[in-house]
């Protein structure tokens, strides 16, 4: 009996490793877990206030958004993620953590984000472009969106801090919807 649960068990860790696999290949962003000072920097660029709700894109494993719940408890925190295996560790992590975060095992690219206050992103420059009509279409003027590496072409970014990743800095951009960089 033990040699088929072994079995069956490794079965299903191929499988869920499959379907992540598959899911960074279509959505063309391969998962990077977001760094301590990326996540404080990200934060610090959106100004979250209490009652806002914040939303992360590619959420992976959860962790900007727990780092964000932890900083201002009073948000709603919502998370998507579509390779199967990375919003597992997701949902384990956010147990682990103790904070009221959502993490949906969903594409984005389907939801209705226009209730989000500030939209975290870390993904690709392929979701970049695919996303851009969709958030010009729902979010409302004043939402925040940061995203980490990755710029929207052709919009003014509102600010830009450098943080210090591996022996260079990357970007994390602030776009205001609604003025510029909105594109209204």
């Amino acid at each position: 009996m033990l040699p088929i649960l072994i079995l069956c068990a490794v079965s299903v860790f191929i499988v869920v490793i499959l379907v992540t696999a598959i899911a960074h290949i279509r959505v063309a962003t391969p998962y990077g877990g977001t760094p301590k000072n990326v996540a404080e920097a990200m934060i610090h660029l959106a100004a979250i206030r209490e009652g806002e709700t914040v939303c992360d894109i590619g959420a992976g494993d959860g962790r900007l958004l727990i780092a964000a719940k932890r900083q201002c408890p009073g948000i709603k925190a919502i998370g998507y993620e579509v390779a199967l295996g990375i919003w597992l560790l997701g949902k384990l992590r956010i147990a682990f953590s103790g904070q009221d975060v959502t993490l949906r095992y969903r594409n984005a690219l389907h939801e209705d984000l226009s209730k989000i206050d500030v939209l975290f992103l870390y993904v690709g420059p392929f979701m970049m472009r695919k996303l851009l009509p969709k958030l010009q279409r729902e979010l409302r003027p004043g939402t925040r969106v940061v995203s980490h590496v990755f710029r929207f072409p052709g919009l003014a970014i509102t600010q830009e801090e450098r943080v210090a990743r591996g022996r260079g800095s990357k970007g994390v951009y602030l776009y205001q919807w609604g003025d510029a960089a909105g594109g209204e």
